[in-house]
């Protein structure tokens, strides 16, 4: 069994807007070479909301972040946006953003699901993370994932 990272307070049903993005890391532009902040899942969140695994990303890059679910969009991890389902509410987003996030979702979807799965920590791998939102190669994307590999089978082996 993967070693399982434990969320920082485990009183989470004290927390307000814990179904935002307090299970999540966020990721800067400068970290991730996106046009917006992600938020990338590492506590196994998405079992408590009923969906499958995905990033949120802010919804309005002209200004300062602003709180709250209808600043933020989700996309799951095979690229499709769930929240907002109307375009016009993805504000100052545009095509080319949100292809950019697309194809980091899907260059990284190995190392992204392992994350929102506990059997690898973000910090373990960010380096590794295939940055920016150009489709990556299939050696870029197989070497990433047997890297992801790797640290599964090193995490397991502490356990």
């Amino acid at each position: 069994m993967a070693t399982k990272w434990k969320p920082i307070d485990e009183d989470q049903d004290n927390v307000q807007g814990k179904d935002l993005v307090y299970e999540m890391a966020n990721r800067w532009q400068d970290d991730t070479l996106l046009p917006m902040i992600i938020w990338i899942d590492e506590t196994q969140s998405y079992l408590d909301r009923h969906h499958g695994k995905r990033v949120k990303f802010q919804l309005d890059t002209s200004g300062k972040l602003k709180k709250g679910r209808e600043n933020l969009g989700s996309m799951d991890l095979d690229g499709k946006i769930h929240n907002p389902k109307s375009p016009a509410k993805l504000r100052g987003l545009s095509a080319n953003d949100l292809n950019q996030l697309r194809n980091f979702v899907l260059n990284n979807k190995y190392a992204l699901e392992h994350i929102a799965d506990m059997d690898i920590h973000i910090g373990q791998i960010w380096s590794d993370i295939i940055k920016g939102g150009e489709p990556a190669s299939f050696e870029e994307i197989q070497k990433l994932n047997l890297k992801v590999d790797e640290l599964i089978e090193r995490n397991n082996s502490l356990d």
